[in-house]
């Protein structure tokens, strides 16, 4: 699934998802995939507008690569469940 990041600010980062619609399954999919990876706080899905907000665990998840290619990956795949 490809996507576009919104906004990337400390703590705090909106993506907008490249497809047509979204189901609320895939929202709900969606939110337990990013919750999996590790650092993220909590996530918040707009099914109608195709965002989401990821709240993660400060400075020190922004400047660690694992996550961030964690969620790279996660951008230019589907995720699990489709």
């Amino acid at each position: 699934m490809k996507c576009t990041i919104l906004h990337d600010l400390p703590g705090r980062l909106r993506v907008h998802l490249c497809c047509g619609r979204m189901t609320l399954s895939q929202a709900d999919v969606l939110e337990c995939y990013l919750l999996a990876v590790d650092g993220v706080q909590a996530v918040k899905v707009y099914d109608r507008t195709q965002d989401a907000v990821v709240v993660y665990g400060g400075t020190r998840w922004r400047h660690s690569p694992s996550p961030r290619r964690k969620l790279w990956s996660w951008c230019r795949s589907t995720p699990p469940g489709h």
